[in-house]
């Protein structure tokens, strides 16, 4: 049947070239403020967890100068706070469930060909984490500019397996502060990988600041 508004017929011939059936893009996951765990190496050459804090040294340890700069070069972070344990619940999912389910569309169902859930040292500002992360084994450091940004790298690779060839980038609150961060300055530098990220979700991203939490403060 004639489409009127088509300039032409598609063709019925042509092969297609793109993914037609369970389309989906790969997954970058960002997650919220303190929501990675972050490290640093113990006296005895292991790892010592810094946070979630067990005293107050740990938390010394991550203390930032004047100039926002680690009192500590060799913090850095791995992995996400999937469990946190309160006073009214012994164990309190944070990611654990999300996690699962982004593990199973991986690995079971099959519906993306790959994601990536990725920490981050998030005492420092969205700009300078999008400047910084050296990967070395399973450990990310975001002390230092770096020649080849984490998160930046993360975002090509995930790209290059995508169903679609392309990217949905899931956002949890100050994780959404930096894919828009990440987003600008894909713009201002014309990368072609802005055109390469399908959809921006975002969650509890507080998008004009929190001045309810500052007028409550004050």
């Amino acid at each position: 049947t004639f489409t009127p508004w088509l300039l032409q017929e598609p063709s019925t011939t042509t092969t297609p070239t793109v993914c037609v059936t369970e389309c989906y893009s790969n997954v970058l996951f960002l997650p919220g403020f303190e929501a990675s765990r972050l490290y640093r190496p113990d006296y005895n050459g292991g790892t010592d967890l810094l946070w979630e804090p067990t005293s107050d040294s740990d938390a010394e340890d991550l203390f930032l100068t004047e100039q926002g700069v680690s009192v500590n070069n060799d913090i850095h972070a791995k992995d996400l706070i999937d469990e946190a344990y309160n006073i009214s619940l012994p164990v309190f999912n944070i990611y654990k469930s999300f996690l699962m389910d982004l593990n199973a569309w991986k690995n079971t169902e099959h519906l993306i060909a790959d994601y990536s859930a990725i920490p981050y040292d998030w005492r420092f500002a969205p700009q300078d984490i999008l400047l910084r992360g050296t990967k070395t084994g399973d450990n990310i450091s975001y002390i230092g500019t770096s020649v080849n940004p984490y998160i930046k790298s993360e975002l090509a690779r995930l790209v290059e397996s995508s169903k679609t060839g392309k990217v949905t980038i899931i956002a949890h609150s100050n994780g959404g502060l930096i894919a828009k961060m990440l987003l600008k300055q894909l713009e201002d530098a014309n990368d072609p990988l802005l055109a390469k990220i399908d959809t921006l979700i975002l969650v509890a991203t507080p998008q004009v600041g929190t001045p309810q939490a500052m007028g409550g403060l004050l």
